[in-house]
Parts: C-alpha cells; structure tokens; sequence
C-alpha cells in the first residue's frame, strides 16, 4: 500500500445539484428480474450522462442506492445560467422517463425530482477516484427533497429559484 494521499479540497459558493429517484424502487427492485431493474435503470440514466458531459456536470457515485441519480453543477459567477440548465434537464428526465415502460407493472416509470443550490464543500478523494466528492448540508437536502416529491413532479427550491430570477 501507498502513503495515504491529502485530498484536494476546496469551498463551493454555489453548487446546483439535481436529484433523481425512481418511485417505488424497493418493490420493484423485489418484483422484477435483476436484470430488467437494471436494463430500465441504464435506459433512464443512460442519456443523462451524455447531458452531464456536454455541459461539465459532475454525476455523483450513487454505489448503494442505484435509484438515485445526482448531478452537481458548479456555477461560475453571478449571471451563469447553471441552474436554469440544470432545471431544463430535469424536465427532459422526466419526459424521458415517460418512455420507459415500468419493469413490473403496466405503464410509465415514475420519478421524484428536486433542484437545490447552495454551498458545498468539495474533495477529490484518493488518487483512483474518477471524479470529485461533494459534502454538506445542501447535498443532504436535495436527495430528502427529491425523496418527497410527488411522483413525477420537479421541487425547485427557494435558493434555486433566486438563481433563477
């Protein structure tokens, strides 16, 4: 084994981070085949990616709860449109996910989603982790937000909505 390395951490003013959750994942994960779960999973997912590399988003590791994706956006000054990017993709994930056929039951998959800004602390862990980790009460709130919200609804946050303005 290696020295341990010091992480490179640095404050973050202001952070859009967007959440997505699947509606009723635990029943469906225990309904379905394995297999279809993550099929549907990479067929919602999927596509968000692409959208998180063209505009420099960083998509946050989920590892335990693969039905939730979460997305930071840095902002880079005053009059950046960040968040109102952001809150357009989240209306694109919530179209798309319209077109995904739910593994287990007749119909569409449903999402919960929710867009927060605030400060953030950030830190490249370890020299192998490919992107960096965000910390703080605004990355907590964002994923309690989205866990709340009606199924295929978008909470936009107050602090959002003055980046909005």
């Amino acid at each position: 084994l290696s020295a341990p390395v010091s992480p490179t951490v640095r404050d973050v003013e202001s952070v859009s981070f967007l959440c997505a959750v699947v509606a009723d994942y635990a029943a469906m994960a225990s309904s379905g085949s394995e297999r279809t779960v993550v099929e549907m999973l990479q067929a919602l997912y999927g596509g968000f990616d692409g959208a998180c590399q063209r505009h420099g988003w960083n998509k946050l590791s989920t590892a335990g709860e693969p039905d939730v994706y979460l997305v930071a956006a840095e902002h880079s000054g005053t009059d950046d449109d960040t968040a109102g990017l952001l809150v357009m993709a989240a209306f694109e994930l919530l179209r798309h996910a319209r077109s995904i056929r739910h593994p287990s039951r007749p119909g569409h998959l449903q999402i919960r989603l929710a867009v927060h800004t605030g400060k953030a602390l950030v830190a490249q862990l370890g020299p192998w982790n490919a992107g960096p980790s965000f910390f703080g009460p605004t990355v907590q709130a964002v994923n309690e937000i989205a866990q709340r919200a009606p199924p295929m609804h978008l909470t936009i946050t107050e602090s959002t909505r003055r980046c909005l303005a």
